[in-house]
């Protein structure tokens, strides 16, 4: 019996009829990913719109002290062993049982860990109520210590499709359930129960997606390698915690909750397109990549036509947010918000890079290079604290200038550290996004030039004459550059080829 079953197990494993038509099934991952992350895009626009109606800053600042401490737990919470399951050639049952077990223990630590501290939370903001959010968010480690290899071997086999009705699910739930808390007046907890709910959905959807059983954890396997190739990954993750969650530790410790929901929505907002477009493209192209790591051409091949298409798509939308931060605002949060925007504009131009510098690090992961990667991640911090220490002296809007700086000076660190021994080079990822960064500021600068008397009255009909005059723009832009025109009708011809084939 436990023969059959790990013969029916063994599919999860195996993956050498990825590289078998790999450009098709590229493609298919791609709109899997992308359709179910534009449901998740509309259900947090969604849920924002309506909860920032319902509550206040103070209620969503509450939040943001908490998950400064959670987000710095969350390093710990795989360990690596989730994208080392994905990135290794060969894998097996035993050696995942294992790496399950191991996840399942770090969840529990990780709860119980969090509890104990959670007195000194209360302590550090003078805020009695951060007592108990701190330990309910506590229990979302333990659950998802649980999902961890599950994911991975969805992720590992590229079954994105499984996985974005997993995510859309877990975030509808959550959506509910916060409306009707937020209706009830249940304040900061409507947030908190959400994020439990959603862990909780997306936990009992991979466990029906995968039916992966974990056998008992095997001490005769040879984990030497992978624990220092998980433990590689999690230390740039901690490391990365300080230069993402320091900015809000300082601004709430200063100027408190009010200012640090506002510096937070703003930021949010700002980031929110940009961190779904480049988490869409890390996991639509860890597993190819990965696949490809000992076949320099094609790994080349791929990465050019993965950074062009990635930046094609999400250049524009920065741009939009950028030039119409305002507007973005008064739509999505109220009039109550307006102070948020130009924290928006700031983080927004400050983040226009990001997902490029991600696939700079997506190279490194994918090529076995975890030294450098966790190095890198020391240079990226340092960076960034130093930016915020200099920057909280004129209090959020200063920590968002802050961010912005930094993250161009980060930019030019990364093309001169991060793709040494590796098959991409920087002439190779200026020549894939200079046509979309040059028409997108150029659609950009056309609409701000626009008369203001063209556009119709009411904030939803603005933006949407806004978006459609971008897109227009960047469209006729890119038609009337010969090289993107060329890269337009490439994209074209992918899209075709898949539904024709499908």
């Amino acid at each position: 019996m436990l023969n059959n079953s790990l013969k029916c197990d063994d599919h999860w494993f195996k993956r050498d009829h990825i590289k078998q038509d790999l450009k098709r099934k590229s493609l298919q991952s791609a709109i899997n990913k992308v359709t179910a992350n534009s449901f998740s895009f509309m259900f947090s626009i969604a849920s924002t719109m309506v909860l920032a109606r319902l509550l206040t800053p103070k209620d969503f600042g509450l939040l943001a002290m908490v998950t400064a401490v959670t987000e710095f737990a969350r390093s710990f919470r795989e360990l690596g062993l989730g994208t080392l399951t994905v990135q290794r050639e060969e894998i097996n049952h035993a050696q995942v049982s294992t790496l399950f077990w191991i996840n399942v223990s770090i969840g529990i630590l990780i709860m119980l860990l969090l509890i104990t501290i959670s007195p000194l939370l209360v302590w550090f903001y003078s805020e009695r109520r951060l007592l108990n959010i701190c330990i309910v968010l506590s229990s979302i480690f333990f659950i998802s210590g649980l999902t961890v290899q599950h994911r991975a071997l969805l992720e590992r086999q590229m079954k994105f499709g499984s996985l974005g009705v997993i995510t859309i699910i877990s975030y509808l739930g959550g959506f509910c359930v916060a409306i009707y808390l937020a209706l009830h007046g249940y304040g900061v907890w409507t947030l908190v129960a959400s994020e439990v709910l959603s862990a909780l959905l997306f936990a009992l959807g991979t466990w029906l997606f995968c039916r992966w059983l974990p056998g008992p954890p095997q001490k005769k396997t040879d984990m030497k390698a992978s624990l220092q190739f998980g433990s590689d990954v999690s230390l740039f993750e901690i490391i990365q915690y300080f230069s993402r969650n320091i900015d809000r530790m300082l601004i709430g410790r200063f100027y408190g909750a009010n200012s640090l929901g506002l510096y937070a929505k703003g930021f949010q907002l700002a980031m929110m397109p940009i961190e779904q477009i480049r988490m869409v493209f890390w996991d639509i192209g860890f597993s190819p990549l990965s696949t490809l790591q000992s076949d320099a051409d094609r790994f080349r091949s791929f990465y050019s036509r993965f950074t062009s298409i990635m930046s094609f798509i999400y250049m524009p939308i920065v741009v939009f947010l950028v030039i119409k931060s305002e507007s973005v605002i008064l739509l999505l949060l109220g009039a109550n918000w307006k102070s948020a925007a130009p924290i928006l504009r700031i983080i927004a131009l400050g983040g226009f890079f990001r997902p490029v510098v991600a696939t700079f690090q997506l190279i490194m992961v994918s090529c076995g290079r975890t030294r450098r990667y966790v190095k890198w991640g020391m240079i990226n911090s340092l960076i960034m604290i130093i930016s915020f220490a200099l920057g909280i002296l004129w209090g959020p809007i200063g920590i968002a200038y802050a961010f912005a700086i930094a993250s161009f000076i980060s930019l030019l660190g990364a093309f001169l550290y991060c793709l040494k021994d590796t098959p991409v080079s920087a002439p190779l990822i200026f020549q894939n996004i200079k046509i979309p960064f040059l028409a997108s500021w150029g659609a950009g600068l056309v609409v701000v030039l626009l008369p203001a008397n063209i556009y119709p009255t009411g904030i939803l009909l603005q933006i949407i004459t806004l978006v459609f005059l971008l897109f227009l723009s960047y469209a006729g832009i890119l038609l009337c550059i010969p090289k993107g025109r060329q890269q337009f009708l490439e994209f074209w011809s992918y899209g075709k080829e898949l539904f024709v084939k499908a």
